[in-house]
């Protein structure tokens, strides 16, 4: 990342991540649980480190602590209310859909990501 830019590990992640969640909907057995688990925490492990970085890089040297902490609280309150807001997706849907649904959203998140950073020519 710091070589040849966030985007050499921010777009890798995005799709292992949707991957994931995508083939989340359709599992069968423990051990393809496992592999899924797998991939997904590729996906989501460098895709938090990535948007951290992304975060700080493109603050100034005296806002730092700042764009850290306001990363954090919004990382914090995205991991406290989606359990919350999709318990009551759950029964309407059910878990394979949701899953399948969280994958849509990881790829439209992508999407986002490509034109409110990526054409912006931000290379940070």
């Amino acid at each position: 990342m710091d070589n040849r830019g966030n985007h050499i590990v921010v777009y890798p992640a995005i799709i292992f991540y949707a991957i994931s969640m995508f083939m989340l909907s359709q599992v069968t057995s423990g051990i393809i649980l496992l592999l899924i688990s797998a991939i997904m925490g590729l996906g989501f492990g460098n895709l938090q480190s990535a948007t951290q970085v992304l975060a700080v890089k493109s603050a100034p040297i005296s806002r730092i602590s700042i764009a850290t902490s306001t990363y954090f609280i919004f990382f914090d309150a995205g991991l406290g209310l989606s359990p919350y807001l999709l318990g009551y997706v759950t029964p309407l849907t059910g878990y394979a859909n949701m899953y399948a649904i969280m994958g849509i959203i990881i790829i439209i998140t992508g999407i986002l990501y490509f034109f409110l950073i990526q054409n912006k020519k931000l290379n940070i």
